[in-house]
Order: C-alpha cells, then structure tokens, then sequence
C-alpha cells in the first residue's frame, strides 16, 4: 500500500468531472507556468538584445560590453541552479544522517 503525495492527488477528482484530476491540473498550471516563464525570457533578452545592438551607436565599446554580459549570463544562471540543487540534495543528506534511529 503505496502513501506516496502522487497517489493521493490522483486520486481526488476535481468538481463534478471525475476525469480531470488534481494532478492533470497541477502538470497543466507547470506547462503554463513554463511556457510563461520561457517567453518571458525569451523577451527580455531579445529587448535587451535589440537595444544594446540597434540603439547604441555601432562604434561603441558598449555595444560590444552588453553583448559579452548577455552571452555570459546563460552559463551562470545554469551553474546558479545546478549549485542549488547541490545544496538541497546535501541538505537532504545531512537531514537524513542526523534522523538516523540509534
């Protein structure tokens, strides 16, 4: 007999509708949730883009700099959430050595 989250939330209909679950609405509001969050970015960057390349006069050294800091941030932000996830699993860890039944 499995207790787990999953199989509690599938469970549950949602209203009168007995076919859209809890879980179907949560992958749902993610994929939205996603979608938004990309574009969002999406859009920020190319603003970003779009002013640093065709507002700023070409012979610049800002024009060169913003595309630079641009094409770096990528990188960083995935190396900000790899570490994160490292600090969440060591924290898992360490919860789980210290809970330990002695």
């Amino acid at each position: 007999m499995t207790n787990s989250l999953t199989h509690e939330i599938t469970d549950r209909p949602i209203g009168n509708d007995p076919s859209l679950t809890e879980l179907k609405l949560w992958i749902w509001r993610a994929v939205l949730c996603g979608i938004g969050g990309a574009s969002a970015v999406a859009g920020i960057t190319g603003l970003g883009i779009a002013i640093t390349w065709f507002v700023v006069p070409a012979d610049t050294m800002l024009k060169t700099t913003g595309t630079a800091l641009v094409a770096a941030s990528f990188p960083l932000l995935l190396l900000a959430a790899h570490c994160l996830d490292r600090i969440e699993a060591a924290e898992k860890d360490l919860k789980k050595m210290t809970n330990v039944k002695r």
